[in-house]
């Protein structure tokens, strides 16, 4: 009886016993048994150098992503703040240009100078409007000349009026009136912000000339 060994790029693989027979071997008859081997289980894990440097990486993304969701965020909500702003001078310009170019007389108590407050004379001189720059507001008073033919003077306390700017607006500004001959013009100009105010948010200035007709 011969025992064969045979070798591949595995390892050592055994072959199965094999009579002789006439007196020599039967290479032919010989058959491989295929080759059991247990395969050791293999643990694959980080090291700890592996699992520092994948958390940096992961906490350099993060950190970046979130800057741009902020700043996105950011931006988006100045946009907002300044359409408002853009909405509230323009309602403002719009109001008082149809009041001034429709009304027969500016009755400024500084003329040819600035002042924070205006007041005009309708077409029929039965009601007169003031406007005054007060508490970071823009207010509008109107008052029957016929029950009241002098306007009394607006204080910092006087209730009555209406704002013409929203809460979350707010304005100061100047008016200029000029008198020239029979033709008058008021100037106005307006700086609005956010109320409430945010250190570096946006602020615009408005000016605009109105000719009483």
């Amino acid at each position: 009886m011969i025992k064969l060994k045979l070798y591949n790029k595995k390892g050592f693989i055994p072959t199965p016993e094999n009579s002789l027979g006439d007196g020599g071997i039967n290479r032919k008859t010989i058959k491989h048994m295929p080759q059991c081997q247990k395969k050791k289980s293999v643990v694959w894990g980080f090291t700890l150098i592996e699992l520092m440097v994948a958390m940096a990486i992961f906490m350099v993304v993060s950190i970046i992503s979130v800057s741009i969701f902020l700043t996105a965020i950011q931006n988006q909500r100045r946009d907002f703040q300044v359409q408002n702003l853009q909405d509230n001078a323009r309602y403002i310009i719009e109001t008082m240009t149809k009041e001034i170019r429709m009304n027969r007389e500016i009755s400024s108590p500084l003329v040819t100078s600035k002042t924070d407050v205006l007041t005009i004379i309708n077409q029929d001189d039965t009601n007169r409007i003031r406007y005054k720059f007060i508490n970071n507001s823009l207010t509008r008073y109107e008052k029957d000349r016929g029950s009241l033919p002098n306007l009394p003077a607006i204080g910092d306390g006087e209730l009555g009026g209406s704002s013409l700017n929203s809460s979350r607006v707010n304005i100061t500004g100047k008016f200029y009136v000029v008198k020239e001959q029979d033709q008058e013009r008021v100037t106005i100009t307006m700086t609005l912000s956010p109320n409430p105010s945010v250190a570096g948010g946006p602020q615009i200035t408005v000016q605009n000339t109105i000719t009483v007709r």
